[in-house]
């Protein structure tokens, strides 16, 4: 026998002597805060950046092999003051059963908007998770909704930093990828998303600085493919801002457009007919006919008589609103009902021999001498 070997019976049952030395105990599964305060691991976590953290997790010489998890929350402190705290936004297992060390890259988002994207120079310590419960709500819906990068950073700081859209301008696309001294990195489809994702994650957006910025914001998305399109036109559709609206009749966008004039034409709040009667004139085509239909909701003198100057419009669509809602609406016709007429019948005169074949529709209605006699 070669120095060395192991003869063939030997070969084959020394894997299955390591197997039984490790694989016949029960690997013992612990989180990574409880495994370094038990002394268990000992962790050396640096920053990479906005969307990562590099964790090193290294078993000490008493422990046994165990697997560490990093769940989704685990709150990351930066150990300088002027660099941001980040919050893991995946989980992720690092297996110690045959390895003493392994070092894994942890999906992370930055959790404070005003302080530095941490760099390799930031040593940071765990604790079990971020204090908001906002922020534990979004986060298992930001994993299973695969949102983007920006998406989940977006979310992240409205919730940790009431973040509007102008402090989301912060994060920029530099070169190299996300940080701080280029163009913007989170846009109005970003945002709009983010905060579909915080309202299904039962988190009240409507507290938050975003909302004052959600309309803006949604102009840009509804009407779109974008995946908050629809939750953007809904929005849309429930704002109750009549400046909004008016100010949209002549929209650039088709879908912003549709929706002023659509929801505009069943405006009839009293203090909106003012409004309604003062913009009426500045405006023309399918823009002046949403309001005319707005006015027709209205059973006030000033609106009757605006709608029945626009009957004798030169702007067709108008001209056409008008005399839709006038003849439908009995409410708007003003003055009292018209008295009853009947016919009156003078001498008849000869009526032909032969009627023709084919009369015309109503013919005859009266006879041919007949006439209305109003008192």
């Amino acid at each position: 026998m070669r120095r060395g070997s192991l003869p063939p019976l030997l070969r084959a049952a020394f894997p299955m002597a390591v197997c039984l030395a490790v694989c016949g105990q029960t690997v013992e599964t612990m989180d990574l805060h409880k495994a370094i305060q038990q002394g268990r691991v000992k962790a050396e976590i640096t920053g990479s950046g906005i969307t990562t953290v590099s964790v090193k997790v290294t078993r000490t010489k008493a422990s046994k092999p165990l697997r560490v998890r990093v769940p989704l929350g685990t709150l990351f402190v930066a150990g300088s003051g002027d660099a941001q705290n980040m919050v893991g936004t995946a989980a992720e297992v690092v297996d110690l059963t045959t390895a003493t060390a392994t070092e894994i890259s942890v999906s992370a988002a930055c959790a404070n908007l005003h302080l530095d994207v941490p760099d390799s120079d930031v040593n940071f310590s765990v604790e079990e998770g971020p204090a908001q419960e906002d922020l534990k709500k979004v986060l298992p819906l930001l994993r299973t909704a695969s949102a983007s990068d920006e998406v989940t950073q977006a979310a992240v700081w409205m919730v940790s930093d009431d973040a509007d859209y102008d402090d989301l301008g912060t994060l920029v696309i530099s070169y190299g990828g996300l940080g701080f001294g280029g163009s913007r990195a989170i846009n109005e489809r970003d945002a709009a998303h983010a905060m579909m994702l915080l309202e299904r994650a039962k988190v009240d957006v409507r507290e938050k600085a975003i909302w004052d910025d959600r309309v803006p914001v949604c102009e840009e998305v509804a009407g779109t493919t974008e995946s908050a399109a629809t939750w953007c036109s809904a929005l849309l559709r429930d704002t109750t801002d009549l400046a909004w609206r008016l100010e949209s009749l002549d929209s650039e966008k088709r879908a912003v457009r549709n929706i002023a004039r659509t929801t505009l034409a069943k405006e009839s709040s009293a203090e909106a007919l003012p409004k309604l009667l003062e913009a009426f004139p500045t405006l023309k085509g399918d823009a002046a006919a949403a309001v005319a239909r707005a006015l027709g909701n209205y059973g006030a003198p000033e609106a009757v008589e605006v709608l029945s100057k626009a009957i004798e419009s030169a702007d067709r669509p108008v001209q056409l609103a008008a005399a839709e809602i006038l003849s439908k609406s009995e409410t708007l016709i003003a003055g009292p009902p018209p008295k009853p007429c009947w016919p009156s019948y003078g001498p008849a005169r000869p009526r032909p021999s032969r009627l023709p074949q084919s009369p015309p529709l109503g013919w005859p209605p009266l006879r041919s001498s007949a006439r209305l006699r109003c008192p």
